[in-house]
């Protein structure tokens, strides 16, 4: 009988060794691949913050599918690589919002000196989503409870605040944007809309059809692009009147990465030729009179530009795409471009972003530099 007992526990102890034999084994290859993955993320952290524009410029070449640039000096078009191609703008499509504005002024419809109070504006505000643009505009503009107008526009503008340019949305009309873009670019340009309300489509979704989150990615992706523009518009009426909380706060939990890239997909597009010609023929034809350009120069130019030079950008970035247009003049030289660059993969978008905006100031500021990259773009591709 003792021998039984014995060998039973004989038994019962080589399975609890062999437990925790499987166990330390399974401990050591999660440790391994703990150290592993942290370790490669933090060599490609630091291999990142390494890059240079010099990068951007030989990924370029090596991806020329990949990105459009199209720059026009003095009356030329010197470069128009994929010019034609159709790029989602992010907050670049705001260049037209900024435009449709100025023709309401021009009708007496609205004024630049108008004034709203900042509840009005903050209603549009959705937290997390700007990279803080609207809460920087609000701190170094010191904006306090009563704000004008062009204050907006240069939130809009400058800050790239979404809150902001949902209210200029509803005070110009997306009707008279549209306006705007069949007007100036008749070719090549999807219809516009409210982009920041768009963002909250995947929690509508979730909320209102009963999609599951891991189906939302797939239903937005075959979703017709007018359903998701009526969409849109009603979420944007939800923040008019206040009642989209509740989309607002399931946003965090309708935010996978997947359905971020197709709302990428689904944002206003246009081609690089259409917004390096069109800043071209705003700095330099008679589109906007001189005291437009003026407002121009505070609303979309640097804090403290240069008396000698006039500069107007606007940009715009998802996780997915970055985009801008440039307007550059001094006594000498009239220059505009359009750079789009687009990574859905998004293993090379998390570097470009730290080089995008010297790559855009060695191109507008050293003539050398870019005629260069102009005749390797032309030889190489």
């Amino acid at each position: 009988m003792g021998n039984v007992i014995m060998g039973h526990a004989d038994l019962i102890s080589n399975k609890e060794r062999g437990n925790s034999l499987f166990l330390i084994v399974l401990i050591l290859i999660v440790a391994v691949f703990l150290f592993g993955f942290f370790g490669l993320a933090a060599f490609l952290k630091r291999r990142d913050r390494n890059r240079t524009v010099d990068d951007l410029t030989r990924f370029m070449f090596s991806h020329p599918e990949r990105f459009s640039l199209t720059i026009i000096q003095n009356d030329q078009i010197l470069l128009n690589h994929n010019g034609s191609k159709m790029f989602p703008l992010a907050s670049t499509v705001k260049i037209l919002f900024l435009l449709a504005f100025v023709h309401e002024v021009r009708k007496n419809q609205i004024s630049f000196n108008d004034t709203v109070s900042i509840i009005e504006i903050d209603k549009f505000y959705i937290p997390n989503t700007d990279g803080g643009a609207h809460d920087n505009w609000k701190s170094k503009e010191n904006i306090g409870q009563t704000v004008t107008m062009k204050e907006v526009l240069i939130g809009m503008m400058r800050y790239s605040s979404n809150a902001c340019t949902d209210y200029i949305y509803l005070r110009v009309g997306k009707d008279n944007i549209q306006k705007i873009i069949d007007k100036y670019l008749p070719d090549n340009h999807t219809p516009v809309f409210s982009i920041n309300s768009s963002m909250l489509v995947a929690p509508y979704l979730k909320k209102y059809k009963k999609k599951k989150t891991k189906e939302i990615s797939g239903y937005m992706k075959e979703m017709k692009q007018k359903y998701f523009m009526d969409i849109s518009g009603e979420t944007f009426d939800a923040l008019v009147h206040g009642k989209a909380a509740p989309l607002i706060s399931s946003l965090p939990s309708a935010n996978h990465i997947e359905i971020q890239k197709e709302f990428t997909r689904k944002l206003p597009s246009s081609s690089s030729e259409n917004y390096a010609s069109l800043m071209y023929r705003l700095g330099t034809g008679d589109l906007l009179s001189e005291v437009e350009k003026g407002l121009l120069d505070e609303i979309t130019g640097p804090p403290n530009p240069q008396a000698e030079n006039r500069i107007w950008y606007k940009g715009g970035s998802t996780l997915f795409v970055m985009t801008s247009a440039i307007f550059k003049e001094t006594a000498s030289d009239s220059i505009s471009l359009a750079f789009f660059i687009e990574d859905m993969n998004r293993l090379d978008m998390l570097w470009i972003d730290h080089v995008y905006q010297p790559f855009l100031q060695k191109i507008t500021t050293e003539p050398l530099f870019r005629q260069q990259l102009i005749a390797d773009l032309k030889d190489k591709l």
